[in-house]
């Protein structure tokens, strides 16, 4: 058995604190100084760097309306306060619009168009049924005539007489089928030139639709949060093109928010879920928040597009949230408790020769000195 803990080149000395001297410290003992050592609680801590996030969130996303891309014209502050209702990004509409243009151009020459072939059939239906008219009435004298007995008249005659009767029906019967025909070919027509005219009507509504659509406005009263473009690494901006379905802003519910942390890759497997956390705003030092590590992902990412560092995402869940402190963005640290020791002999980290001891266990501002090491 031998007794652990680092040599700063002080020497011994020969007095002892009141805790230690009742324990016989024989020659070789690797405490520098009783003035710098004590007895105490030791925890040990992982620093971590992120943001805060919120658990939910209502996201606000381009339109789907029928083009590729949509310019952003317009676009409110990053962080402002909206009210539910109040516009918050309009996009380019000078396409719809144009095109609203031209179709109601459209719509007003189709409109007539179907207004002269209207009074065209109806002209041509009402001689179509003269002839009709006519023909019946042809038919009904050729009938008179016809019914006088065959011994009242010559034969030739009553032949000549019975001929124009059948020649009457045939032309009657014409002139129906031709009016039928007419009427049917002028409304297939005109049923043409009516759907044409309601495509027409139906597109000018969509594209007024859609200009309606290049307007958001929040759902709900709440900070609005710019999104970020990941392959760029910037907030989304006016002047920027979008698709749709992009999701360019969230009103975050500030009841329940979390951390967002990256933990190096180096790290890798000193992190697991449960562990407690104390989290401390830049902006509020001053206050801390309790947390839990929530979840680590299973595979380290690059930080950035551009960047040779990887790191895993660490969610840790805040055991209380101060909406009036907290905004989506915020920067936080992290520190993790790694480990903890009750009662045990401390010294300042800064005293320490960690070329003669260096797997001693230590924090930031103390280490470990193990009574006995076997």
């Amino acid at each position: 058995m031998r007794y652990l803990a680092p040599i700063l080149g002080l020497g011994f000395v020969a007095a002892c604190s009141q805790v230690e001297a009742e324990r016989p410290r024989p020659e070789g003992s690797p405490v520098a100084s009783d003035a710098l050592a004590r007895r105490g609680d030791f925890e040990s801590h992982l620093l971590l760097t992120g943001n805060l996030e919120a658990v939910r969130s209502t996201q606000l996303t381009a339109p789907s309306v029928r083009t590729s891309e949509l310019q952003i014209r317009w676009m409110e502050e990053d962080g402002a306060f909206v009210r539910a209702g109040q516009k918050v990004v309009e996009f380019e509409n000078s396409t719809f619009a144009g095109e609203i243009e031209d179709k109601k151009l459209t719509r007003r020459k189709e409109e007539r168009e179907l207004h002269r072939l209207d009074a065209q059939s109806r002209a041509e239906v009402a001689e179509k049924a003269f002839a009709v008219v006519t023909k019946e009435a042809e038919l009904e004298k050729a009938r008179l005539e016809a019914d006088v007995p065959k011994e009242f008249l010559p034969l030739r005659e009553f032949q000549e007489k019975q001929l124009a009767l059948e020649r009457a029906r045939a032309e009657l019967e014409k002139a129906r089928q031709e009016l039928d025909a007419h009427s049917r070919t002028q409304a297939e027509e005109k049923a043409v030139k009516a759907l044409q005219l309601e495509k027409t009507v139906y597109d000018i509504r969509a594209a007024e639709d859609a200009i309606d659509a290049l307007v958001l406005e929040a759902p709900l009263d709440g900070v609005l949060v710019v999104a970020t473009i990941p392959w760029e690494g910037r907030k989304v901006q006016v002047g920027d093109n979008v698709w749709p379905g992009f999701v360019l802003l969230e009103i975050p519910d500030l009841s329940e928010m979390r951390v967002r942390a990256l933990l190096s890759d180096v790290d890798d497997g000193r992190l697991r879920p449960g562990m407690t956390a104390v989290v401390t705003l830049d902006a509020h030092p001053e206050v801390d928040f309790p947390g839990e590590v929530e979840s680590i992902t299973p595979v380290a990412q690059e930080t950035s597009p551009r960047s040779l560092r990887r790191a895993f995402t660490v969610q840790v869940r805040l055991g209380r949230t101060d909406p009036e402190r907290m905004r989506p963005g915020m920067a936080a640290r992290v520190r993790v408790t790694m480990e903890t020791k009750e009662d045990v002999l401390l010294l300042p980290r800064s005293t320490v020769d960690f070329s003669r001891w260096p797997h001693l266990v230590c924090n930031l501002l103390e280490c470990v000195v193990e009574d006995k090491q076997e």
